[in-house]
């Protein structure tokens, strides 16, 4: 039980990593910063650049 709750913790880390390198600094050919600002004024945040540097 041990070794799976490892297994799955390091998948899960793993990917939440992925995600924020994508979305942060638009690795893996992410969005970064600059495009998760423009998707999040398109949904109609106000102050995007502000919620997409907090979120980041």
């Amino acid at each position: 039980m041990d070794l799976a709750s490892l297994v799955l913790r390091l998948g899960l880390g793993g990917m939440f990593l992925a995600h924020g390198l994508q979305m942060g600094f638009g690795l893996y050919r992410g969005p970064g910063v600059a495009g998760f600002s423009k998707m999040l004024s398109g949904m109609g945040f106000a102050a995007a650049t502000f919620w997409a540097y907090v979120s980041a």
